[in-house]
């Protein structure tokens, strides 16, 4: 019969993104080695780029109708 577990053992979704062996830039203070930290890519920047650039668009154009648009006036 098995050992009661208390925690459950699962694989990070990250394991799968960032394997063991890929490339990685680690950026470290040299007078503390432990100040460290790694930067991946996650190749989503594109897709946010794009959609950051349609929401600012879209805010722009909201802008210039309420400033150049039609004047309303109520009666």
């Amino acid at each position: 019969m098995p050992a009661a577990s208390i925690g459950k053992i699962a694989l990070s979704p990250l394991a799968d993104l960032y394997p063991v062996g890929s490339a990685a830039d680690v950026y470290y203070n040299p007078k503390k080695p432990k100040d460290a930290y790694v930067q991946r890519s996650e190749g989503s920047a594109q897709g946010l780029s794009l959609l950051l650039g349609a929401i600012a668009v879209g805010l722009l154009a909201v802008a210039l109708v309420l400033l150049c648009g039609p004047t309303i006036t109520l009666v």
